[in-house]
């Protein structure tokens, strides 16, 4: 996993509600890492996007609202 490789310090699942699923996208994908051990600290979360432009964008602001300024990201689809 990228987080366990220390390539990626923090983690940003994004997506909103989906159908046939109970909960966000986002907050599913929050729950398995930390299932596999990412601290809950290190996942940031992103649970409007419906699409994948929403997910760059929201994603974006959700950093910009942190005040954090990446030199680099990893995009995992």
């Amino acid at each position: 996993m990228l987080y366990h490789q220390g390539i990626a310090p923090l983690i940003l699942p994004s997506g909103g509600a989906t159908p046939h699923v109970e909960t966000t996208e986002s907050e599913f994908l929050r729950n398995v890492g930390v299932t596999l051990g990412v601290p809950s600290e290190a996942i940031l979360q992103e649970d409007k996007a419906t699409n994948t432009f929403e997910n760059a964008r929201l994603s974006l602001k959700v950093l910009q609202e942190k005040g954090i300024k990446p030199n680099k990201v990893v995009l995992v689809c």
